[in-house]
């Protein structure tokens, strides 16, 4: 039996709330163009906290399958089906804590720094 379906699905939550609101933002966006304005400051916020949660947890995807069906577990590490069981459970957990602890400290950092771009003339927009 494949070591992917001994793994509780629950160990992704993380990846599958990042899908939801790619979908969630896609109907937003296509209903109210304005929402994804990059000129706008007032977008900023959730434009900066929404690219960074899903980026994340795009990386956070693609270590998984480098892991788990690529079966690094196995070739580099040696680890059985108990310590990847457990790694997930525990992974579970501190992956999602660090990625909104990423993305906040993005938000508080970022907003900051782009505005000061922004004056500095560095970045032009086109239309």
């Amino acid at each position: 039996m494949p070591i992917a379906w001994q793994l509780p699905l629950w160990g992704m939550w993380d990846v599958f709330l990042a899908l939801i609101l790619v979908f969630v933002v896609i109907f937003l966006v296509q209903k109210r163009k304005d929402l994804w304005n990059v000129k706008s400051n007032a977008c900023l916020f959730h434009i900066l906290a929404l690219s960074t949660f899903i980026g994340l947890e795009a990386d956070v995807l693609f270590r998984i399958f480098i892991f788990i069906p690529c079966q690094t577990y196995q070739l580099f590490y040696g680890y059985n089906v108990n310590t990847v069981q457990a790694i997930w459970a525990l992974g579970a957990v501190e992956t999602s804590a660090k990625a909104a602890l990423s993305t906040i400290i993005t938000v508080v950092m970022g907003i900051p720094i782009i505005t000061i771009v922004r004056k500095m003339g560095v970045i032009s927009f086109k239309d």
